[in-house]
């Protein structure tokens, strides 16, 4: 498996992956952001990745309901 990361952003590191989401380190903000090809178990706990993460990407599903005219 080839690991594709950041070439030009020295300051960044994953920290975790799995469960379609990724913990990852940019400067010293640690992020939870979906990845949808993270399909195995991460490595730490969900309970580990709320305490380190400062924010977390939450996806949002728009439902547009068309009535009849």
């Amino acid at each position: 498996m080839h690991l594709l990361t950041p070439q030009n952003f020295n300051d960044y590191e994953l920290i975790d992956c799995g469960n379609f989401s990724k913990l990852e380190r940019w400067g010293s903000y640690i992020t939870m952001r979906p990845e949808p090809q993270a399909v195995w178990s991460p490595a730490l706990t969900q309970k580990e990745w709320e305490k380190q993460a400062h924010v977390k990407f939450v996806s949002k599903t728009v439902h547009q309901v068309r009535g009849k005219n």
